[in-house]
């Protein structure tokens, strides 16, 4: 198993437990922090894609979008699986939006958690464990 993967897999545990807490005490400060241990679990997720292709793990979500982009490019699967546009979409709403500016609707937070950051993950690894590309 890729390391990475795992590593994304347990923060999004954590962001669950967390998530709900905060939600249950209405505790905002709780709900941002989940929210920003879901993201760190896309930010996991998308280093197990760059590393399966044997490429350097960028440091910043700048550098990881582009990598994204360079691996489009490089296969068509990895592009119609829409990685780049999907981790775009959740740095944007889950950690500019809700973390950094306390916009935390949290209706769409449960549909971003709970679907689709958990489809991005499940990508990721099935994207990693059936051999990358084609």
């Amino acid at each position: 198993m890729n390391g990475y993967l795992d590593e994304a897999r347990t923060l999004y545990e954590e962001a669950l437990v967390a998530f709900e807490r905060g939600r249950r005490n209405e505790n905002p400060k709780a709900i941002r922090e989940a929210v920003e241990k879901t993201w760190g679990s896309m930010v996991q997720a998308t280093n197990s894609l760059i590393e399966k292709r044997r490429l350097p793990v960028p440091r910043t979500p700048a550098d990881r979008r582009a990598r994204l982009a360079d691996l489009e490019r490089l296969d068509r699967r990895f592009k119609q699986m829409g990685f780049r546009d999907r981790f775009g979409a959740r740095e944007h709403f889950l950690h500019e939006d809700c973390y950094f500016d306390g916009i935390c609707p949290v209706d769409l937070l449960e549909e971003d958690i709970f679907s689709k950051v958990r489809a991005y993950i499940e990508d990721a690894a099935s994207y990693v464990n059936q051999g990358g590309p084609r």
